[in-house]
């Protein structure tokens, strides 16, 4: 009964923000188009912001700047140890204790977090130089790293070996992954 105002999309299920700040999942079966949601229980009582998801992991960042994974971290994209290889619920990402972050960005094996002073902070595989550092293509890295983007970053594109950041103003409004 609530409004969506963002959602994200992997492989295996779907993750919603509700207007309320509330979020919830669906999986995906193979030959259906029905979704069944239900509320994701270890983010009740958080004010979830921001969702983003591609390919096999999630992020959801809270009004008071922590961010949440879920998923596969086989690249380092959920900023989590390298021992970790996935995580089955959202699961706070410690590595980004002391930042502020108010958006997170899923890439197809990279992730972007963007701080309330406009830096991107980025981790996973640098195949193509996707997590925007001035050196180390080739590297995965699985806690955050400071790129290049030093301030005023508002928006970002995280795709399949590419990043896209916006910087000052905002993006147009037909750009994907935007909040409705």
């Amino acid at each position: 009964g609530e409004k969506a105002s963002s959602i994200a999309c992997c492989n295996d299920s779907v993750v919603v923000l509700s207007s309320n700040g509330r979020v919830f999942t669906s999986p995906l079966s193979k030959g259906s188009n029905i979704l069944n949601f239900s509320a994701v229980l270890e983010l009740s009582g958080k004010e979830i912001v921001c969702v983003s998801g591609k390919l096999n992991h999630f992020l959801a960042v809270s009004k008071e700047g922590k961010v949440f994974g879920r998923g596969s971290n086989g690249n380092g994209q959920l900023g989590l140890a390298e021992r970790t290889k996935s995580i089955s619920s959202f699961t706070e990402i410690s590595s980004l204790a002391g930042y502020e972050i108010r958006a997170a960005y899923a890439g197809s094996n990279h992730s972007l977090f963007e701080t309330r002073e406009g830096k991107i902070l980025s981790c996973g595989s640098n195949s193509s130089g996707q997590l925007l550092l001035s050196s180390d293509l080739g590297e995965d890295f699985y806690s955050p790293r400071k790129t290049t983007i030093t301030s005023d970053a508002s928006f970002c594109i995280a795709g399949c070996g590419i990043s896209v950041v916006f910087i000052r103003g905002d993006p147009t409004r037909n750009t994907p992954n935007t909040r409705i």
